[in-house]
């Protein structure tokens, strides 16, 4: 069995709303090791993705502790965590965030540049693999909603990271283009051995899945069908 890569302990987030403050998150545990894939759900509004940003350290908790690879991302110095973030983490968001004057070739190297890389031989096997190499030219104004999210996985896997988060990744699309992202993600997760974090809505899609759990009222429960 492989090592515990990410650890979240006793995680609390509350938010100042008009005077009165909102508990979202009132002590999250989770565990997940290297290679695995779990899958969080929750009705809108429970938190989800708060707890998802919180995990990825592109926000803070009001309480708890998140490390990743045994690193307690909150203890790192706000230029530590962008770096640390930038090679250890891929994130995929529900609307893409691709950058349109951009080619897909250009939006997906892009973390690479970040992170100083010089050799981008692994760009074309991605996009490979997320069906992309005819459209690698295009910009994204000129893609379909289900290519940009292939091409936002292949932008989130371009520095190899040891975990990606995605956040509604299937939200945005239709049946047919949403279960060609889950049928990717299962692909590069059994294949490649690639750790996910899903956020998602789609409870049809991860009846067959084993880490499965449920945001409610605050806390994480497994909620394997």
């Amino acid at each position: 069995m492989s090592e515990i890569l990410l650890q979240c302990k006793d995680v609390k987030k509350t938010y100042r709303v008009s005077a009165e403050d909102v508990e979202v998150l009132k002590g999250v545990d989770l565990e997940l090791r290297g290679g695995e894939m779990c899958f969080i759900l929750g009705r809108s509004g429970s938190g989800k993705s708060t707890l998802l940003h919180i995990l990825g350290g592109l926000d803070r908790p009001n309480g708890g502790k998140i490390y990743l690879e045994g690193t307690d991302i909150n203890n790192l110095r706000e230029k530590e965590k962008a770096e640390f973030r930038n090679k250890k983490i891929g994130f995929v968001f529900q609307f893409y965030h691709l950058l349109p004057e951009l080619t897909v070739w250009e939006n997906v190297i892009l973390p690479g540049l970040i992170a100083r890389k010089k050799d981008f031989k692994n760009v074309d096997t991605l996009l490979s693999i997320v069906g992309l190499t005819e459209r690698k030219k295009h910009l994204p104004s000129q893609l379909s909603g289900g290519e940009l999210q292939r091409a936002a996985l292949a932008r989130a896997l371009v520095n190899d990271p040891d975990i990606v988060f995605c956040d509604e990744p299937t939200g945005n699309l239709d049946e047919e283009n949403a279960r060609i992202i889950y049928d990717l993600m299962v692909t590069l997760n059994k294949e490649k051995k690639q750790t996910f974090c899903v956020v998602t809505h789609e409870e049809s899609f991860v009846r067959e899945q084993q880490n499965v759990y449920r945001l409610k009222d605050g806390v994480l429960c497994d909620d394997t069908f």
